[in-house]
């Protein structure tokens, strides 16, 4: 699937599932999803100077590909999520070619749009962003509430003695549905970490090209929890 960039920020900082039903869904309420996205920009708040840059470096390189992930988040979120969600949903081709669904939906002032994948057609309409929200529940009159799922990233310090230690990459699997008052209808909230570790001396990396795998290992492990939570089990 063809994709492009966009924006977005990385969300907490530990490893954690959460699944929020905050209203109790109705008979034949209509949910667009309106956003499917995947963060370039690895959240580095645990940590300061060359080792940011480094970092930032690494996200704009050619090697550092995530178009996979979301890729893989967009074919489980028509192939089996929606299916398993007590809504229905406005089909994906309708929600694309709806009038008002265009770039004036992305809240600039969050999200910097050459940070994220999408899947082609998708507008910038972060979980986060309330501005971005409020924008495509106007463009969207006609549905009972918006759906928002996407991946962000965060390098967690897990050892330091004397400016050496390891990190790990933290994935942040983020589904919300908001009813048209903006008010959370299903929030699911996963964050896993990788199963390897990264090295880094004095706010530096030894090796930055370790980075990648890290990211594959943890959006893997993240996207496996995600399924748990929201694919009914058969009977």
């Amino acid at each position: 699937m063809k994709t492009k960039l966009l924006s977005a920020i990385a969300v907490l900082g530990f490893t954690m599932m959460s699944m929020t039903p905050t209203s109790t869904p109705e008979a034949g309420q209509t949910i667009a999803m309106v956003s499917v996205y995947c963060s370039k920009k690895v959240d580095m708040s645990d940590f300061t100077g060359n080792m940011i840059g480094a970092i930032n470096a690494l996200a704009n390189s050619e090697d550092f590909r995530i178009e996979p992930f979301v890729d893989e988040l967009h074919k489980k979120i028509t192939g089996t999520y929606m299916e398993n969600i007590d809504f229905d949903f406005m089909p994906e081709a309708e929600v694309l070619g709806h009038a008002g669904y265009d770039e004036t939906l992305n809240d600039g002032a969050l999200i910097s749009g050459e940070w994220m994948i999408r899947p082609e057609g998708y507008q910038s309409v972060h979980a986060q962003s309330k501005k971005a929200q409020k924008a495509a529940l106007e463009a969207f009159p006609e549905v009972d509430g918006i759906m928002m799922v996407g991946i962000d990233y965060k390098l967690v310090k897990m050892v330091e003695a004397l400016g050496f230690g390891t990190a790990k990459v933290q994935a942040n699997v983020h589904l919300k549905i908001v009813d048209r008052k903006a008010k959370k209808m299903l929030n699911v909230l996963v964050s896993q970490k990788s199963d390897g570790k990264i090295k880094f001396a004095l706010g530096g990396v030894f090796d930055t090209k370790e980075l990648m795998p890290l990211i594959k290992d943890a959006t893997e492990n993240a996207l496996v929890r995600m399924d748990e939570k929201i694919i009914r089990k058969q009977k």
